[in-house]
């Protein structure tokens, strides 16, 4: 039942704001797959109707944070992002490491549309992403080259070893079989 399911997430914000906090939900179950996005973009978006996620909408507390995880968005605008805005809620892009393209994207659209922000997701790909984290920190996505990106990702290795220290030995450093790419 979607007023059960709203009223429950919108209880969560509701206690959270008491302790001075801000509940973020995933916004995929909220958002409609309308035939006029771009079909470059593959939208998550799981409501079974536009009226039944104008209705969710709706009924959603307005202290939520959408978290937007359109992860395979190489073309902006991010157009679900716009959906939430539209509706009043407060939106935060969240791609992956699915490339560069889908990460500009989704900054471009956050930048272009005064989100709320932009938040970098990691899941089991957090060896390969770990640049994708320092980039998304910088903000560094509209005019990074191949010699930066090859930097960054060192730095990250470089990084990782300092969270998990591995007494030297270089096989147990990291989660990658390769840690660091030559930049020459």
């Amino acid at each position: 039942n979607m007023e059960m399911i709203c009223d429950f997430i919108n209880g969560i914000s509701e206690e959270l704001s008491l302790k001075n906090r801000r509940a973020s939900v995933w916004g995929d179950m909220f958002l409609y797959p309308y035939p006029h996005y771009n079909s470059d973009n593959s939208y998550a978006c799981f409501a079974p109707s536009s009226d039944a996620e104008q209705y969710m909408l709706r009924l959603l507390s307005r202290d939520l944070i959408i978290a937007d995880w359109q992860y395979d968005s190489p073309k902006s605008p991010v157009e679900t992002a716009a959906v939430f805005v539209k509706a009043g809620l407060e939106c935060l892009l969240c791609p992956w490491d699915r490339g560069m393209e889908q990460m500009r994207s989704a900054f471009k659209t956050a930048q272009d549309n005064e989100l709320m922000g932009f938040l970098h997701t990691t899941w089991h790909t957090l060896s390969k992403g770990m640049p994708y984290v320092a980039l998304a920190a910088i903000g560094g996505f509209e005019s990074i080259g191949e010699y930066e990106y090859k930097r960054i990702r060192t730095y990250s290795a470089a990084l990782l070893r300092k969270v998990m220290p591995v007494a030297g030995d270089y096989k147990r450093a990291g989660w990658s079989k390769i840690q660091v790419d030559s930049l020459w």
